[in-house]
């Protein structure tokens, strides 16, 4: 056993054991989704999914929030559709690498105008009241998946994103700046979502760092198996 365990060891230091992980987390936001030009509607030619909210709170390494001065909202639009696989009562819709957007904005209560979601959007109010003012940070997907709950309407989505642009890119180090994951969950249909949207949506933003793996030689992995 111990010669099994000491070559497992040496297997592990000389190729490099599996990397653990630690999350640096950048936002939490909310909001309704919608597809266009058609609403709720993800399987016709030429749709897009979209979704608009407030951001509820972001990472304080690289943004200092003044609620009291300013608004910050969320802006996620996909590409169009790429494919779509149908599971049980479950549809998988799939995007194009790098054919989608995710955008923070900064906008003054005071200047600017205050974001309202309006009905059927596209509409005169909706994304454009949650796209105006600064346009802190700002990236695109290399990857996109929504899950769609075809009886109750519920679903989720995923993606990796690389943030490229914004005002506030240089407060995160370059080396920081590819791979943050996009993640969140929809609720279908609950009574007080506006008009023309799907889901109430609850996110998150986040990115996964690899911790460097400590590597040792033979003897070290031998004298400490044997003493």
């Amino acid at each position: 056993m111990r010669a099994m365990l000491i070559s497992f060891m040496l297997w592990g230091a000389v190729v490099g054991a599996p990397s653990a992980t630690r999350t640096a987390w950048l936002a939490d936001y909310h909001g309704y989704d919608f597809t266009w030009p058609l609403p709720e509607d993800f399987t016709s030619p030429g749709q897009f999914y979209a979704a608009v909210g407030p951001v509820i709170s972001m990472n304080e390494d690289f943004f200092i929030l003044d609620d009291d001065q300013f608004e910050y909202t969320i802006h996620i639009h996909s590409g169009t559709l790429t494919y779509a696989d149908t599971v049980g009562t479950y549809v998988f819709f799939y995007y194009e690498d790098g054919d989608g957007t995710i955008s923070f904005y900064e906008d003054s209560r005071d200047e600017g105008t205050l974001a309202d979601y309006g009905t059927y959007p596209p509409n005169e109010t909706s994304p454009s009241t949650f796209v105006d003012g600064t346009h802190m940070l700002g990236g695109a997907f290399t990857s996109l998946r929504i899950v769609f709950e075809m009886e109750d309407g519920d679903g989720s989505f995923s993606g990796t994103i690389n943030f490229t642009e914004g005002t506030y890119l240089e407060n995160i180090p370059p080396d920081m700046r590819d791979g943050w994951t996009f993640s969140g969950l929809g609720v279908g249909h609950p009574p007080f979502v506006p008009e023309g949207y799907m889901n109430q949506v609850d996110g998150e933003v986040y990115l996964e760092e690899g911790t460097p793996t400590k590597r040792c030689t033979w003897g070290n992995i031998k004298q400490r198996y044997e003493d």
